[in-house]
């Protein structure tokens, strides 16, 4: 069974001028965390409840990729859980 996880509602994205990198203010406890790319993609499609199969599914789906390997598409997963793991630690994902 998935898990499921949906951004906090009290943090504010701040776009860098270089369009790559994203900044998330938790305003909670004044923390900052740089986001690259596709973090950021993650981050934007956090305002529902999304598992890590969902958002590999939509980046990929962004990229019209469709990795002929079942390893390639378990590792963008796994690569993205650890992204959500990582966020969950830093009080800007939760459970949903």
């Amino acid at each position: 069974m998935d898990t499921f996880y949906i951004k906090k509602m009290n943090c504010e994205l701040v776009q860098l001028d270089d369009q790559d990198n994203v900044m998330i203010i938790n305003l909670d406890d004044s923390t900052v965390t740089n986001l690259n790319d596709t973090g950021g993609k993650c981050w934007s499609l956090l305002n529902k409840k999304q598992s890590a199969h969902t958002l590999a599914q939509s980046l990929l789906k962004e990229h019209e990729s469709s990795p002929s390997d079942q390893d390639d598409i378990a590792q963008l997963r796994d690569d993205i859980q650890a992204f959500l793991d990582r966020m969950v630690d830093c009080g800007l994902v939760k459970y949903a």
